[in-house]
């Protein structure tokens, strides 16, 4: 619907305008990188087609396989080994052996990251985490746009002055607020329940700093 849109928009106009505007800031270091996330079960409703993320029934139930990730993240420092962080984050999986099609998740949050540099080994493991909105979309259903939060840790690896590698782990939680109807296939209709809806991820990242 229009108001739904409009909230995508609004994000998508913050997000890259937030973007834009990194280099300007001081210390800020921008990652991409891939990776994959799963998580999230599936179910079939008994005696048809349908498929139910999340169903509280006793109906068959299948995890989502693993999905491809893109990863956009931005750090921006507020203290030697602190900084706030922007994460945009996308995925896609197969809804197969159920009936077909594809579930995409689209993330965008904003937080905060901590560092804790090993002096003898160069090494810096991290913590993050983040709070803002997340898109979910069944198959050619109209996509639904919900509160999310996730939690974070890895590794950074200096690779000179102003190139970083990232190893990265991350738990996603997507806060459905109301169940809706999202999908139809073989003339049956589907839902995702009210609840948490939470997936796991790991990728790795490159990241340039501009100082």
């Amino acid at each position: 619907n229009i108001n739904q849109r409009s909230r995508r928009m609004r994000v998508v106009i913050f997000s890259l305008f937030t973007l834009y505007a990194l280099p300007a800031v001081a210390d800020t270091t921008l990652f991409v990188g891939a990776g994959s996330r799963s998580g999230g079960s599936v179910e079939r409703q008994a005696g048809s087609g349908a498929i139910v993320p999340n169903s509280q029934n006793n109906n068959q139930s299948v995890s989502l396989g693993s999905g491809t990730s893109v990863d956009i993240s931005a750090d921006m420092a507020i203290a030697p080994n602190s900084a706030y962080q922007l994460w945009l984050s996308q995925s896609s999986h197969s809804l197969q052996p159920l009936s077909g099609g594809t579930l995409r998740v689209s993330h965008a949050q904003i937080g905060g990251i901590n560092i804790y540099p090993d002096p003898d080994s160069g090494l810096r493991p991290f913590l993050a985490g983040g709070i803002g909105a997340s898109e979910i979309r069944v198959g050619n259903a109209d996509a639904k746009l919900y509160p999310s939060f996730s939690l974070a840790g890895g590794l950074d690896i200096p690779l000179g002055r102003m190139l970083t590698a990232r190893l990265e782990a991350r738990w996603t939680a997507v806060v459905v607020t109301a169940d809706y109807l999202v999908y139809c296939a073989d003339g049956c209709s589907a839902r995702i329940n009210a609840g948490l809806w939470s997936q796991w991820g790991g990728g790795a990242s490159l990241g340039v700093c501009f100082y």
